[in-house]
């Protein structure tokens, strides 16, 4: 085992069994409005790096283009999977600006909803051809989130999402959970470095469907499952850092998450 120390997969999760987050432009233009170069020196002194993996700081991290063995785990799925995992570089998100908001990255996700048919109204707020008005409820039940969520929801708002923080107790915070009641949902898993069926219940199809697992996004992929089930049954150590790369990068061209930080 490479020495390694994971940084957990933290961040906010988006619930995709909402259909208003099945559109990945919609989950892309949401995430890009959290600014954490902003959050990172105002909130935190600066002590931070930004997460960009499901295996941050670790050898199972994707980067830069896909190529060698890497490709050759994923090629068999080419027309299962978008486009965008062949052609882009593994998904990074963008780091913010030292302003609370960025408003490059405003314009450029004011443009994604454009494109996925949300467009702002009279009143400032964004809505689809049904009327219906984008709403993003952040569910927490720690005060100590609430200054670095409610920045993020001002930038939302600014954009015309109509986004809010709901801070509940820890009781009705786990039912809720466990039930799917949420828009977004903070969370971090310390993913291990052998991983193996664990990846069933965070990422797998049959878990998105069965109520208290910790597949939070409810992400149903049978591509995914079927990489899963290569890197379950890797017959050795590079063969698995290699399929674990592909998932990484899978994963992270879904934008199931905002990714948070680590140190």
């Amino acid at each position: 085992i490479p020495d390694a120390r994971p940084s957990g997969a933290q961040g906010f999760w988006f619930n995709m069994r909402r259909e208003k987050f099945q559109d990945r432009r919609v989950r892309e233009a949401i995430g890009m409005m959290f600014n954490f170069q902003w959050s990172n020196e105002t909130l935190f002194y600066g002590l931070y790096q930004r997460t960009d993996s499901f295996w941050a700081n670790t050898t199972m991290k994707a980067e830069g283009p896909l190529a060698g063995d890497e490709l050759t785990v994923l090629e068999p799925f080419r027309d299962q999977l978008p486009a965008t995992v062949f052609t882009e570089p593994a998904f990074v998100p963008p780091p913010g600006g030292p302003a609370a908001l960025d408003r490059a990255t405003a314009r450029r996700a004011g443009a994604l909803l454009e494109e996925a048919g949300w467009t702002v109204g009279d009143d400032g707020l964004r809505r689809n051809a049904a009327g219906e008005t984008l709403t993003v409820e952040f569910l927490n039940n720690s005060g100590a989130f609430e200054r670095i969520i409610l920045p993020y929801v001002e930038n939302l708002r600014a954009i015309g999402v109509d986004a809010s923080l709901n801070t509940i107790d820890p009781a009705q915070y786990e039912e809720r959970q466990e039930v799917f009641d949420y828009d977004i949902v903070s969370g971090r898993f310390v993913l291990p470095l052998s991983p193996s069926v664990e990846l069933r219940q965070l990422f797998g199809s049959e878990a998105a469907a069965q109520s208290g697992t910790f597949n939070l996004s409810g992400l149903a992929d049978p591509t995914i499952d079927a990489i899963i089930e290569e890197v379950i049954a890797a017959p050795d150590r590079a063969t698995l850092e290699t399929r674990v790369k592909a998932l990484d990068r899978v994963l992270r061209d879904r934008i199931i998450w905002v990714p948070n930080w680590y140190k």
